[in-house]
């Protein structure tokens, strides 16, 4: 069943050790340029660039470890312009999904959903240039990197040992685990294993991270037109 030389315990490696050097890194930061905290894009770039810029680094050294090469993660470019559009659909209906199903816990838990940690970088004040850099980080940034971790080096070191529905089972439990977020963990679940049967069907995970930069790019307009 061996396809590739990746391991699982490598995500955990590269996930657990990035977020470790973040907060290193932060705290270097805040001694060095306090000031680059002091506004909310300074505060995106000195933790969510750094933290994703790692991650993406840790894939990087870790392929080059095991001798494989980003393609073997599904880094492969959509067939077609109906690719593209057909992963911009998936999106936002992964949206939609994700909107009913927080709806749903909202009235079904005691005090409501409590707001999601990245909402502390969106502000109603917010100008067009803190807006983009949001969206660039958000809707651009992060599925580009979560999709090469996530449906790419976890999902593909998991085939490893395991048949492809179990697998992507796991991944996705894993991608809503690593969320840090026991309200949304089993939504975030479901979102990841969608994802994931986008980023299998279509052997790429750059067609998934289209889904999933739709679906975050939808829930930040949502959101900002929500605190206006």
């Amino acid at each position: 069943m061996k396809e590739n030389n990746l391991k699982t315990l490598d995500f955990f490696v590269i996930f657990f050790g990035s977020a470790c050097l973040t907060v290193f890194i932060k705290r270097a930061l805040l001694s060095i340029v306090p000031e680059l905290y002091a506004t909310s894009t300074g505060n995106i770039i000195g933790s969510l660039w750094v933290q994703d810029g790692l991650f993406f680094l840790g894939v990087l050294l870790f392929l080059r470890l095991h001798g494989e090469r980003l393609s073997i993660l599904g880094w492969r470019l959509p067939k077609s312009a109906t690719t593209v559009l057909g992963a911009v659909a998936s999106g936002a209906l992964l949206y939609l999904l994700m909107n009913m199903t927080a709806l749903a816990l909202n009235r079904l838990l005691p005090h409501g959903l409590a707001q999601q940690s990245v909402a502390s970088y969106m502000q109603a004040g917010d100008g067009l240039a803190q807006k983009l850099v949001v969206w660039l980080t958000m809707g651009v940034l992060a599925p580009i990197v979560e999709e090469t971790l996530f449906r790419g080096y976890l999902y593909q070191s998991i085939r490893n040992w395991l048949p492809t529905l179990p697998a992507m089972f796991l991944a996705s439990l894993i991608f809503g685990a690593t969320h840090m977020d026991v309200q949304r963990a089993i939504p975030l679940a479901l979102g990841g294993f969608c994802l994931n049967l986008i980023a299998e069907r279509q052997q790429s995970v750059l067609v998934s991270a289209i889904s999933h930069a739709t679906w975050n790019t939808l829930m930040i307009i949502a959101y900002y037109v929500a605190i206006q």
